[in-house]
C-alpha cells in the first residue's frame, strides 16, 4: 500500500501521540491519524463481540474512520505506535478512502476462500506481499500478529489458526519466531 505523506502536507498539524500495545487510537469523523511508527489493525465488532478486520497500517500510512456507516471501528495498536491527529478537512480524502479501499478489497478476497486453510495462507502471502521484506530464508513478515489477530482477519478461531500454522511450519512453509511470520519457499503472488 502506498503511503500518502503527500496527501497532508498542507494540513493543520496537531502534536505526536504515543501510544502503548493494545491501546486505541481514538476515532471521530473529523480527524484521521497519521502514523510516524508501529502497526495498526482497524476492525468493527458487532452486537455478538465478532471481529472484523478492516486493514492493517504501517508507518507513513494514514487511518481514520471515515463514516458510511453507524456502526463504531476501532483502530488498535498492535505495538507501541507514534501518530498525530491530522484534520479531515485539509486532507485528500479520496487517496486515503482508495487506500483503505485496497485494503478491504484485498480482505474480501482472502475470506472468500471456502477453507480456512487457503485463508491463513492467502492472508500470508497478501502481508508478505503488503509488508514483508525478503530474506535469503524466504519473506518476512515484520508485523507482529498474535493467532487470535490472524484468526480475526480471516474469520476462523484461534484454536484452528493455532493447529494450522503448526501444520505449515511442520510442512516447511512458515516459520515463526515471537510473533513474526517467515513464508519459506512459498510464491508470493503480486495482488
Amino acid at each position: 500500500m502506498a503511503t500518502l505523506n503527500h496527501v497532508f502536507s498542507s494540513a493543520v498539524r496537531f502534536s505526536t501521540r504515543r501510544f502503548g500495545r493494545r491501546e486505541y487510537l481514538p476515532t471521530d469523523r473529523t480527524h484521521a491519524w497519521q502514523l510516524h511508527s508501529g502497526y495498526v489493525r482497524m476492525f468493527a465488532q458487532d452486537d455478538q463481540d465478532a471481529i472484523a478486520t478492516l486493514g492493517l497500517w504501517r508507518a507513513g500510512d494514514i487511518v481514520g474512520h471515515f463514516g458510511g456507516t453507524n456502526q463504531p471501528c476501532f483502530i488498535e495498536c498492535l505495538t507501541p505506535v507514534e501518530a498525530t491527529p491530522v484534520n479531515l478537512n485539509n486532507l485528500n480524502q479520496h487517496e486515503i478512502l482508495m487506500a483503505q479501499l485496497q485494503q478491504n478489497q484485498g480482505l474480501v478476497r482472502i475470506l472468500h476462500q471456502k477453507r480456512v486453510e487457503l485463508r491463513l495462507l492467502a492472508f500470508l502471502q497478501w502481508l508478505a506481499t503488503q509488508y514483508g521484506c525478503p530474506m535469503p530464508q524466504g519473506t518476512l513478515i515484520d508485523m507482529p500478529l498474535t493467532h487470535q489477530d490472524i484468526a480475526d482477519a480471516i474469520g476462523s478461531t484461534r484454536v484452528t489458526v493455532s493447529r494450522l500454522i503448526k501444520r505449515l511450519y511442520s510442512r516447511g512453509e512458515v516459520t515463526y519466531r515471537r510473533h513474526r511470520y517467515m513464508l519459506l519457499g512459498v510464491e508470493i503472488c503480486e495482488s
